[in-house]
């Protein structure tokens, strides 16, 4: 990919970015851009189910600001400090939270190309002659991930053709950069929310075969899976924990403290961990992604962070401290809603790979 060693070769390139738990699409663009654990920021999965409210998320119904109001975006914090900010179909960038947005910001849209979706970026740094323009900027593009999902990370041929997309669209950055004299002026990240694994048909795990569905509802699948029991919680659980062996089962009190997914109320009383390559489905007859992202421990689910002019990035970082403040151009205060412990923007701890 030579754009994209050609834009670190100016800067920094961090191998491994940690994600947090759980490695899904909503939880990581949000700590991306809080600094907190999914736990704190409270975007906990693809699919929630709200306790109090009795609301259920999905991709579809994403807007409500009760999901995303535990916490405070870059894009929010920024203002706070008399910036401008702006974000390109960031996942929540779109919700108000606290009567609030980005200065500028534009809905999700398929259909917009990477180049019109730069080119709003770009010109909102610019700023119009009128105002300033914006001091943040985030920009949301679907590749590799959606092709991932389709064909799967281990089918070279179609994923080396979606790479040569990204590293394509790297090129249209750095040239766009250039033309409008922004480059060297700007600090550029570029990563990824996560990685993927391949998963097959021939390894799924059957929830149905376990216990009878009447007991459960499931509020999420794989590769982590968000159980409520409709019964006794210790009963469901003792089924689950011995369903299948490439599948570990929690109390919510027992989920391990390294994974920081224990304290908030719209986490289900179980979850199910699926091992890396394997598949949780509720009955018989549901298919498997063929690509998925899997526990954060994984080395195939960690994303690269290449940077053009951002000094002194450590060798090593989570998605914590990708949005730490103290690398904002003024003094912010930490994460809206950070318990003290996420405060001091913790090292990653050991990586261990899996199967």
């Amino acid at each position: 990919m030579p754009n994209l060693k050609f834009l670190y070769s100016q800067g920094v390139l961090v191998e491994q970015l940690n994600n947090v738990f759980i490695t899904k699409t909503f939880p990581n663009h949000y700590s991306l851009v809080t600094g907190l654990y999914a736990e704190s920021h409270g975007m906990l999965a693809s699919y929630m189910y709200d306790p109090v409210s009795h609301k259920h998320f999905n991709a579809s119904n994403g807007t409500d600001p009760l999901w995303w109001s535990e916490a405070q975006p870059l894009w929010l914090t920024a203002l706070d400090s008399g910036y401008k900010t702006a974000a390109m179909m960031w996942p929540g960038s779109d919700v108000t939270i606290g009567n609030r947005t980005a200065t500028h910001f534009h809905r999700y849209d398929a259909s917009v190309t990477f180049q019109q979706r730069l080119g709003n970026v770009t010109k909102w740094i610019l700023g119009d002659g009128k105002e300033p323009g914006v001091k943040f900027a985030a920009l949301y593009w679907e590749e590799p991930d959606r092709s991932g999902h389709i064909f799967g990370p281990e089918n070279t041929t179609a994923m080396s053709k979606v790479l040569k997309e990204v590293d394509d669209n790297i090129g249209l950055l750095i040239s766009e950069l250039n033309r409008t004299g922004l480059w060297g002026h700007i600090n550029i990240m570029v990563t990824s929310d996560h990685g993927m694994a391949q998963c097959s048909a021939d390894r799924l795990i059957r929830l149905d075969h376990c216990l009878h569905p009447d007991n459960y509802t499931v509020v999420d699948l794989s590769p982590v899976a968000a159980i409520f029991p409709r019964n006794d919680v210790e009963a469901v659980y003792a089924l689950l924990n011995k369903c299948h062996p490439n599948m570990t089962a929690y109390l919510k009190k027992a989920i391990p403290d390294r994974l920081h997914y224990k304290n908030n109320e719209r986490i289900q009383q179980i979850i199910l961990i699926a091992d890396e390559g394997w598949t949780i489905i509720k009955q018989e007859g549901q298919a498997a992604k063929i690509g998925r992202s899997w526990l954060r421990q994984l080395l195939t689910q960690h994303a690269p962070l290449p940077s053009r002019d951002w000094a002194q990035l450590p060798s090593g970082l989570s998605n914590e401290q990708f949005a730490d403040r103290r690398h904002l151009p003024a003094h912010v205060p930490p994460p809206v809603g950070a318990p003290k412990a996420q405060q001091r923007y913790p090292r990653p701890g050991p990586v261990h790979a899996g199967c």
